[in-house]
């Protein structure tokens, strides 16, 4: 049983960039409270801290404190909200960066988060602040680009990726219609901002360019360059990604141990393209 996960469980190391977001995280939790207890000393409440934190509502209120499009996707004021979004980061963090490296990550994280945040703002008028738009824009693109990658879900069932992602979206779109003070549309946004990277970083790969995060590689990748037909990039993306199931698939059924070095190269290179 735990053989079939060990892909996964590789991917799940603790990576650099995201201990730096993680430790971010905290670290902003931290200040928020000891500004709150200066607050409490006063005979105030703490949330009144919030609003260095948090987008504000209205809008306008960015231009009394414009740190807060980026405080906003590290502030968590409540533990049970940042001991939940620690733990998802360090999960769809971790596999992001595996993909697509920590440059690309900590682009994501920033700008999947400001459009959430920002979208659920402009439309709720609300105030709005946390890491859950930025996971999910880092959750959203990693399933993109391993949809069928297996995860056991409650430690009881064995399921591919993406349906896990298509039932934590459908949730949210359910929630958009319930008043549970949650940020519904903030996290719809970071997971659009998801889909919108990892399909543009394909047609600038499909290009022959390098992505953010690959410009040590742009000389190697501009100075020969040759241009498949549709047919010829189809037919390759095709038994590419039926090799990746078949890998997969082996995985699931034998573990990750059973692979051949061919098998993990291949599995690799595809995880990095």
């Amino acid at each position: 049983m735990n053989g079939r996960f060990d892909q996964l469980s590789s991917q799940l190391s603790l990576k650099k960039g995201v201990l730096f977001l993680l430790s971010a995280n905290v670290a902003f939790f931290v200040l928020y409270w000891l500004i709150g207890f200066f607050y409490i000393n006063q005979g105030s409440s703490p949330n009144e801290a919030a609003i260095f934190f948090q987008l504000n509502a209205p809008f306008s209120e960015l231009i009394r404190f414009p740190w807060t499009l980026i405080t906003n996707i590290l502030s968590h004021f409540e533990f049970l909200h940042l001991a939940f979004n620690l733990l998802f980061l360090f999960a769809a963090g971790s596999l992001f960066d595996s993909y697509f490296g920590t440059k690309s990550l900590l682009f994501t994280y920033f700008f999947a988060g400001i459009f959430g945040n920002v979208l659920h703002l402009l439309m709720m008028n609300q105030d709005v602040y946390g890491a859950s738009a930025s996971i999910m824009g880092l959750f959203v693109a990693a399933c993109l680009h391993q949809p069928k990658l297996p995860i056991m879900l409650f430690g009881v069932f064995n399921i591919p990726i993406y349906m896990l992602a298509i039932g934590v979206i459908s949730l949210d779109l359910i929630g958009l219609g319930i008043n549970d003070q949650k940020a519904h549309l903030a996290h719809i946004g970071g997971a659009f901002y998801g889909v919108l990277y990892v399909f543009g970083k394909r047609m600038v790969q499909s290009e022959g360019f390098p992505s953010i995060g690959d410009s040590s590689n742009f000389r190697k990748k501009t100075n020969k360059v040759r241009y498949q037909s549709d047919e010829e990039y189809n037919e390759e993306k095709f038994n590419n990604q039926k090799k990746v199931d078949q890998i997969l698939d082996k995985i699931s059924k034998s573990g990750y141990g059973s692979l051949s070095k061919a098998e993990k190269d291949f599995l690799f290179k595809q995880g990095k393209s």
